[in-house]
C-alpha cells in the first residue's frame, strides 16, 4: 500500500472512530478534529458513504448535512434546534404525538412534515397517509393507527332522531260519540313513536372547501370566485405571533395536470402567496413531481 492511500485509509478510520465516539457531526469539526481543510474532510466522509460506512442527514447545519453511524439516529434530535419556523412546529408536535394524520394538520404543517424526512417518516393506512416520529417502529405505527380505526368502526352506530307524536281524541263527559270508520284518529290519547333515520346533506364542492378551511382556522379573507366546480379566494392562516396569507384554488374535475399547477403557482406568485389547490380529482403523475419539487409553494388536497 503507498501512503497515499495509507493516509486515506487512516484518515478514514479516524473519522469513524471520532463519530463512534462522539456521535453524529458535520464536515467542519471532522475537518478540525482531523486537521485537514473542510473540502478534504468532505471528501473522505463521500468515500465513507460511498462504501455506505456511514449515514447522511436531510437536514442541513448551515449548508452541511449530518454524518452518522449506523444506529446514531435517536442522536439526530440534539440538531432539532436548528430546525427553523414551521420545520420547527412539526418537529414538537410529532416528537408530542408520535402519530399524526396528514389531512388533520393544517397546510403549513402538512408541507413541513414532508421536509423534516429525518424526523417524520410516512406511511399509510387503508390509503390515507400518517405520520410517524422517527423513533416509533414502523410496524407499532401500523398497529395503533389500524386499532384505532377499527375501535371508532365498532362504536359508531347510526344516528337517529326519535319523535313523538301525540294524538288525542276527546270524547265528552256527557254523550258518547261513534267514530266513523273513516277517521284515522285512534280512542283516547295514543302516543306514536317513529325511528327517524338522520339523511345526511350532501355538501357542494365550495361548501367542502369552506368548511376545511373554517376547520382547520383559516380566515377568508376575500372570496374571488365561486361557482359550482371552480372556487378562489384569498385565505389568511395565524400561528402564534406569525400571519401568512395563502391563494386557494378549487378544481373540480377529474385530473389536475402539470400545467394546471404551474398556471397555480404563477397566479399565487403575482400576489407572492404560496398556493392550496383542492379538487375532487387526482394529481397525475407530472403535477405530482411540479409539487414535490415546488413546496413550500404549494400544497394540494383532494376533496373527498
Amino acid at each position: 500500500m503507498d501512503s497515499k492511500s495509507a493516509n486515506l485509509a487512516e484518515s478514514k478510520s479516524l473519522i469513524m472512530a471520532f463519530l463512534k465516539n462522539n456521535g453524529p457531526s458535520i464536515p467542519i469539526k471532522l475537518s478540525s478534529h482531523l486537521k485537514v481543510d473542510t473540502l478534504l474532510a468532505s471528501a473522505f466522509l463521500a468515500d465513507l458513504l460511498s462504501d455506505k460506512q456511514i449515514k447522511i442527514s436531510n437536514m442541513k447545519v448551515g449548508n452541511s448535512p449530518i454524518y452518522f453511524l449506523a444506529g446514531q439516529e435517536p442522536e439526530l434530535v440534539s440538531f432539532s434546534n436548528y430546525l427553523g419556523g414551521k420545520e420547527r412546529e412539526a418537529f414538537e408536535l410529532i416528537k408530542e404525538r408520535k402519530i399524526l394524520k396528514d389531512v388533520n394538520q393544517n397546510p403549513p404543517i402538512r408541507v413541513a412534515l414532508r421536509s423534516i424526512k429525518d424526523f417524520a417518516f410516512p406511511f399509510r393506512v387503508r390509503d390515507e397517509l400518517f405520520w410517524r416520529y422517527y423513533l416509533v417502529d414502523h410496524n407499532e405505527a401500523l398497529g395503533k393507527v389500524s386499532e384505532k380505526i377499527e375501535k371508532i368502526e365498532r362504536t359508531e352506530k347510526p344516528k337517529t332522531h326519535v319523535i313523538e307524536k301525540i294524538k288525542q281524541v276527546f270524547i265528552g263527559d256527557d254523550s258518547k260519540k261513534e267514530i266513523n270508520s273513516g277517521n284515522t284518529g285512534e280512542l283516547s290519547k295514543e302516543m306514536v313513536k317513529e325511528e327517524v333515520r338522520e339523511i345526511p346533506k350532501t355538501l357542494s364542492f365550495t361548501n367542502k372547501i369552506e368548511n376545511f378551511l373554517n376547520e382547520n382556522k383559516f380566515q377568508v379573507v376575500r372570496k374571488t370566485q365561486e361557482r359550482k366546480k371552480d372556487f378562489s379566494a384569498v385565505v389568511r392562516f395565524r400561528s402564534n405571533d406569525e400571519i401568512q396569507d395563502y391563494l386557494v384554488i378549487g378544481k373540480d374535475k377529474k385530473s389536475i395536470t402539470e400545467g394546471d399547477v404551474l398556471k397555480f403557482i404563477a397566479e399565487g406568485k403575482k400576489d407572492k402567496m404560496p398556493v392550496l389547490i383542492f379538487s375532487t380529482g387526482e394529481v397525475n403523475k407530472k403535477a405530482q413531481e411540479w409539487l414535490d419539487y415546488l413546496k413550500p409553494m404549494v400544497d394540494f388536497k383532494k376533496v373527498e
